[in-house]
């Protein structure tokens, strides 16, 4: 009986110390682009076409000072430093969505004359510091790339 209790208390002890599973998912929709006629493919485009130049953005978000701690987290906007010990003065990072990402590199794909882009990759960096808090993720900056190609009819 004794073993038995002792089992069944290290199953318990063992099982309680899991960790929660987090999933994050990202979708980029290409569609408002495509069903215009623009190509857009993560893959290199396989028919003939001229390839007009590689786009490459890197975005650094900018910060701004914010004193509304509601207002910005309404907002979705990650926030650094506390309300209570930083006074209300606050700095809020600018967050870009994929989509502004995506329409950035459209354009300047549209403004070089292509009306495709291959190999299009959409990525957020991470700025990752240990601290006496622990382990900080925080964005550092985005990456957008791919080529501007010009798909002849």
């Amino acid at each position: 009986m004794k073993k038995i209790i002792i089992a069944l208390a290290s199953v318990f002890l063992i099982s309680s110390c899991g960790t929660t599973t987090q999933i994050f998912t990202n979708v980029l929709d290409y569609r408002p682009y495509t069903d215009n006629g623009f190509f857009i493919s993560p893959n290199p485009y396989p028919e003939a076409h001229r390839t007009i130049g590689e786009i490459s953005i890197t975005v650094y978000p900018g910060t701004k000072g914010e004193s509304d701690f509601s207002a910005t987290l309404a907002q979705g906007n990650q926030k650094f430093g506390d309300p209570i010990y930083s006074g209300g003065n606050h700095r809020t990072a600018e967050i870009m969505t994929p989509e502004s990402l995506l329409e950035m590199c459209v354009q300047k794909a549209v403004d070089m004359g292509a009306n495709g882009i291959s190999n299009f990759k959409c990525d957020i960096v991470y700025n990752v510091t240990k601290s006496q808090y622990g382990i900080i993720k925080s964005i550092d900056h985005y990456e957008v790339y791919g080529l501007g190609i010009l798909i002849e009819d």
